[in-house]
């Protein structure tokens, strides 16, 4: 990444994930005719999603990286690098889950947990129930296959819009455009 990730999260920050840097001829070539490289919209995604975390006072995150979470990650990695938060990496989704829970809970403030698409997602139902049970306010962002893909019957694919159910406060899904 380029610059700061404050830079990264300002400039993805206040649009949609369906909107991504221009990829046509003109925005990859410079002034001097040498291609420059255009932001692929998944990054351009997650640093819309990290720029309102941190809009909304989020000061600490915990990732479980996975394949489809790794923009997530990329973007999460340099805003700690740079100070904006404090990344704890965690392999397990459930141990992931509940670390998010504590640190909400001393700290007060929303707290993400953030992992990959499919059984990952499952193994935070735990920490979202005692989330519920408890206010506190945790932040759940799975990485879910393209919508297209889910019904496919792929290994790994479930339906993660329905799986916490009355345990959420809210719910919200975007998807990043592909070229």
């Amino acid at each position: 990444m380029s610059g700061s990730a404050d830079e990264a999260v300002r400039q993805g920050a206040g649009g949609p994930c369906r909107v991504g840097r221009p990829v046509d001829d003109s925005a990859r070539n410079g002034a001097d005719g040498v291609a420059t490289p255009v932001e692929a919209p998944a990054i351009a995604c997650a640093r819309t999603v990290v720029g309102a975390l941190l809009a909304a006072g989020v000061r600490e995150a915990v990732l479980a990286p996975g394949s489809r979470s790794g923009p997530l990650a990329y973007v999460l990695t340099a805003a700690d690098r740079d100070g904006l938060l404090r990344l704890h990496v965690r392999i397990d989704e459930r141990t992931a889950g509940f670390l998010a829970l504590g640190l909400a809970k001393a700290s007060g403030r929303p707290v993400p947990v953030i992992c990959t698409s499919g059984t990952a997602a499952a193994n935070l139902h735990p920490a979202v129930l005692e989330a519920s049970a408890a206010a506190v306010p945790l932040v759940a962002i799975t990485a879910d296959r393209p919508a297209a893909l889910r019904p496919s019957g792929a290994h790994q694919t479930t339906d993660q819009r329905r799986r916490v159910g009355a345990a959420v406060r809210g719910f919200a899904a975007g998807e990043a455009s592909w070229p």
